[in-house]
């Protein structure tokens, strides 16, 4: 059977605008049921048409290069993804202002793929370049979390160092309530663990386990702060500490009520078996198979 295509290109030609809707029309379907390697090339067809038919600079040209870069990265193409992208923004100067809504889409979609083909150093730069701009809350909050992501992944210390301590310091300054100067020194001390800053991460989790015991005792938050200065104390070489903190945390977290919203995601699991894990790498080390032992089973049973 003839595909509607087919007949457009027998009837109109190759290069029509109308096989060229329909060449864009059946990428969005083909890519709409999963079949993205098959949606890719019918995309750049369809960018090609409309840059010969409308200009680069078009906006309906950036638009369909855009979605073109999207399925690339959805395909696992980075690098591929990262030409579209780049291609998108040059092509777009003087066409949209600097906070143009699909400039911005453009610009967060290359930061995204910078980080995943471990181009940290591009991917920062694109995402402070962002940060310059009169973002929309939700998005300023979005290139925020990502800056700091691509700032741990590239073991950028210094700079997420100076980040955090001047946050910190300007909840102090305000006299945010405790849970929420817990919440902040958490993050940045799980942010030098996941760099192997112990030394770093050790005074800030300590602040925020004193925080929460004191006010938020029982918790879920509290129990992975404690889980948490247990590994660094661990790495750190004062393992009497470390392993009662890392009991403490790990049987804590095991019964604590957790937000329906994050039992539902899979985020409370997560969270516990990182406490468990920490435990069962602690024995490990020590040799103590049988304790190292409870805490797989409990994963498994998790």
């Amino acid at each position: 059977m003839r595909s509607a295509l087919e007949i457009a290109e027998e009837f109109d030609g190759l290069n029509s605008p109308r096989t060229n809707m329909f060449v864009a029309n059946l990428a969005a379907v083909l890519n709409e049921q999963g079949k993205r390697d098959e949606a890719a090339p019918l995309y750049r067809r369809a960018w090609m048409a409309f840059r010969r038919e409308l200009g680069d600079k078009h906006v309906m040209t950036l638009k369909q290069a855009n979605i073109l870069g999207v399925v690339h990265w959805q395909n696992g193409e980075f690098e591929e993804a990262i030409r579209v992208f780049e291609k998108v923004l040059a092509d777009g100067e003087g066409v949209w202002k600097p906070d143009n809504p699909q400039r911005l889409e453009s610009l967060l979609n290359l930061a995204i793929n910078y980080r995943e083909a471990k181009r940290f150093d591009s991917a920062i730069h694109v995402l402070e370049e962002m940060l310059t701009l009169p973002l929309p809350a939700p998005m300023a909050q979005d290139c925020r979390n990502e800056w700091l992501e691509d700032l741990m992944l590239g073991r950028r210390v210094e700079k997420f160092e100076a980040w955090t301590n001047a946050e910190i310091q300007r909840q102090r300054d305000a006299k945010v309530p405790p849970p929420i100067l817990a919440g902040q020194l958490v993050s940045a001390g799980i942010g030098f663990v996941r760099m192997e800053q112990w030394d770093k991460a050790e005074p800030l989790l300590r602040e925020c386990v004193e925080l929460r015991r004191k006010n938020m005792p029982g918790t879920w938050n509290t129990f992975y702060a404690i889980s948490a200065l247990g590994e660094v104390q661990f790495r750190l070489g004062a393992t009497e500490e470390a392993e009662a903190l890392l009991l403490e945390g790990g049987q804590g977290i095991e019964s604590a009520t957790f937000p329906e919203s994050m039992v539902a995601s899979g985020e409370a699991k997560r969270r516990r078996i990182e406490a468990y894990r920490r435990l069962i790498e602690f024995y490990e080390s020590s040799s103590n198979q049988d304790a190292a032992q409870k805490w797989r089973d409990r994963v498994e049973l998790d």
